[in-house]
């Protein structure tokens, strides 16, 4: 049996940063941090990523390729597909939550994601709106032309400003990967609380 490859080292710096950022948080983990964890030399880690702020951007590129990837997957045509269209919102912001978890900071210290960091939101929603009124025309949602934005609008608040309010309650442990299953819950709850008094049928 032919032994698999082994990773190349900027794949590897990545899946460590992402790990060491998600935990810690961006600002409590530094460049020699992420060396030392690997067992390698920050001389090796800044040939492949010169700078600190070069990881964070290739971390983001990577997260909005994914999301926008659902963003422009096909409209659940029913509650049960919403849902899990949503769930897959929800996961991939988990899986990169240091950026929302200090995003204010990003937004003022990193050109970057100051451009493509709003871009992102103002899809997602614009895509919370367009589910909404695909619903409604599918007969599963009762809304009103206005309330369709109103509620798209409210539930990407919420999801943007999920993990820094989970944060914000338990900074210790909030974001641990254990976490992850109470955390995904709790916004899913939330956001669909904004939609299911107009499920079609409901007093």
């Amino acid at each position: 049996m032919a032994k698999k490859a082994p990773r190349r080292t900027a794949e590897r710096i990545l899946e460590t940063t992402l790990s060491l950022f998600n935990r810690f948080g961006e600002l409590n983990v530094t460049t020699t941090l992420i060396a030392s964890q690997m067992g390698i030399s920050p001389g090796n880690l800044y040939y492949h990523f010169p700078t600190k702020e070069e990881l964070i951007n290739v971390l983001f590129e990577h997260f909005e390729t994914r999301f926008e990837v659902l963003l422009h997957s096909a409209l659940p045509s029913n509650l049960e597909e919403a849902k899990t269209t949503f769930f897959a919102l929800v996961k991939q912001i988990w899986d990169y939550r240091f950026l929302f978890r200090d995003l204010s900071h990003f937004l003022s210290k990193n050109r970057h994601l100051e451009l493509e960091f709003p871009k992102l939101i103002r899809g997602k929603s614009d895509f919370f709106s367009q589910c909404l009124q695909n619903l409604h025309e599918q007969g599963c949602l009762k809304l009103q032309a206005e309330q369709v934005g109103q509620i798209a609008k409210v539930m990407s608040l919420l999801l943007t400003h999920w993990i820094s309010e989970e944060y914000i309650q338990a900074p210790r442990q909030a974001l641990e990967p254990e976490q992850a299953e109470s955390s995904q819950a709790r916004i899913m709850g939330l956001m669909l609380e904004q939609v299911m008094p107009f499920q079609a049928g409901t007093a």
